[in-house]
């Protein structure tokens, strides 16, 4: 009563384990090849690079800054003050609006090298308030460390400077000295939420 239909045709399976076998590989492989590429193209890798930048912008204690801040920093500034040729390379790439894949990225290490100097002068600011040891880890008050603000730079040889954004000793303390008093009252206006004018 129940016959098969003669115009259904079913998948032919063939015998061999092999040739099964093969035929699964290639199945896997095709479909991990569609996933992949969809996964790359609906990626917004400006927005992951931009995220990864300003890690060290946040507000607390970052485990990121801990971990990539110090390391990272000293070998950016070692290839500086070699002057290594691709590096030089590289940057006046960046200076002049030419990009390639290389110095995309050398861009985004520089600026989140940058940014971790933000975090370390801001973090210093801190404990010198505190009368904390340069070891003790601080929690950066709400909301963060500014975009555009200062920065601790350190040389090879552990000399320190306060720079500005634009990389110019900030006028501030070379008038002033590295009396960081005045980072204490602006710490304290964060916690505070208001400004003293």
């Amino acid at each position: 009563p129940f016959q098969r239909s003669a115009s259904k045709q079913e998948f032919p399976r063939s015998g061999s384990f092999v040739v099964r076998s093969i035929w699964f590989m290639f199945d896997v492989t095709l479909s991990l090849m569609m996933a992949a590429s969809t996964s790359v193209a609906y990626t917004d890798v400006d927005s992951i690079r931009q995220q990864i930048i300003e890690m060290p912008l946040v507000q607390g204690r970052s485990l990121t800054s801990d971990a990539l801040c110090d390391p990272m920093v000293q070998e950016l500034t070692k290839v500086q003050e070699e002057k290594n040729p691709a590096y030089e390379r590289l940057q006046k790439m960046n200076r002049d609006g030419t990009q390639t894949p290389a110095s995309y990225y050398l861009d985004g290490i520089v600026h989140f090298c940058e940014n971790c100097e933000r975090r370390r002068f801001l973090e210093r600011c801190i404990r010198q308030e505190r009368g904390l040891q340069s070891k003790d880890h601080v929690e950066i008050p709400p909301p963060g460390v500014e975009r555009r603000g200062p920065r601790l730079v350190a040389d090879a040889n552990g000399q320190e400077k306060v720079v500005n954004d634009d990389g110019t000793e900030e006028p501030f303390t070379e008038q002033f000295g590295h009396d960081m008093s005045w980072a204490s009252d602006f710490v304290q206006d964060q916690e505070e939420g208001g400004t003293n004018f």
